[in-house]
């Protein structure tokens, strides 16, 4: 015979079960996003910076690169997104395309980023 009680305690487990599946589900998340991030920054679509105006007082350029230059083919990183992996079944021509833009944008961004971090500061005055 099931009690009140009884079904208490089931719906106890019920939920810790449930709670236990969602921080599984968390951290699985979390995990994939660590590595699409990681991805991300590795093939240039991410540019990692800092911006301190205080170190031009100090005669250092304000801007701080962060990221190394890219090392990650950048279609590595994107076909990890399932829009642009499913683009390449549904128009082919059209995401050969788009990879070469993006590749054009990912090296001029990184040499533009490089160009400024490397710069001395400016005197003004």
């Amino acid at each position: 015979m099931i009690t009140h009680h009884t079904k208490a305690a089931y719906f106890l487990i019920y939920f810790q079960f449930l709670t236990l599946l969602s921080d599984i589900h968390a951290i699985a998340v979390a995990n994939l996003f660590w590595r699409v991030s990681k991805a991300a920054v590795a093939s240039g679509q991410w540019l990692l910076y800092r911006y301190h105006p205080e170190r031009a007082s100090r005669g250092k350029n304000p801007l701080q690169l962060d990221s190394s230059a890219p090392k990650l083919a950048l279609e590595k990183y994107m076909y990890m997104e399932n829009c642009f992996k499913m683009l390449t079944t549904s128009k082919p021509e059209d995401a050969k395309r788009f990879l070469q833009e993006a590749k054009q944008e990912v090296s001029t961004r990184w040499s533009m980023y490089e160009h400024m971090a490397a710069r001395g500061v400016e005197k003004r005055g």
